[in-house]
């Protein structure tokens, strides 16, 4: 696992016990996802604020296929002035060669054990912690036919498509 510029406090596992295969992993800092194009998908209006900064996680060699399901365990350090009740995870991925996806994961999706948020994915691409009023109770996710990997940059951008 190579990590440059990630986040602080941002840390990703790849679990081994599922698969022995070695693929090496960047961890950096991407670019946000909180803005109100990616809520706007989504029909949110209400308050929405940043807990951190993004996280990219691809590949290192181009030739790996960024639609894998690699099992990985992703954890963001929390400030102990945060409350808790509101936190999201919010994501953009591809997830098949021919589809990407955004979503909003609620507090169902991850635990906190010592102040770190904790949760597992099998798909690379760009995850973020936002405070988000209403609290959702159940996960939304929207499909797209467009790819969304900048292949040049290697960075996972919000493309302006039908969801």
């Amino acid at each position: 696992m190579y990590t440059t510029e990630a986040p602080k406090g941002a840390m990703v596992k790849r679990n081994n016990f599922i698969t022995l295969e070695t693929i090496d992993i960047l961890v950096d800092k991407g670019d946000t996802l909180a803005t109100r194009k990616f809520f706007d998908q989504f029909q949110i209006t209400y308050y929405i604020s940043p807990v951190s900064e993004s996280i990219n996680i691809s590949p290192t060699d181009p030739k790996i296929s960024f639609e894998r399901n690699i099992p990985l365990e992703v954890s963001f350090k929390l400030n102990n002035d945060i409350a808790y009740n509101s936190i999201h995870i919010i994501y953009h991925s591809q997830v098949n060669k021919n589809e990407s996806e955004i979503g909003i994961l609620s507090k169902s999706s991850y635990q906190i054990t010592n102040n770190t948020l904790t949760f597992k994915t099998d798909h690379f691409g760009s995850y973020q912690l936002v405070h988000l009023q209403p609290i959702l109770t159940k996960n939304l996710i929207k499909r797209s036919k467009d790819t969304i990997l900048k292949r040049k940059i290697k960075k996972y951008e919000i493309v302006p498509v039908n969801w």
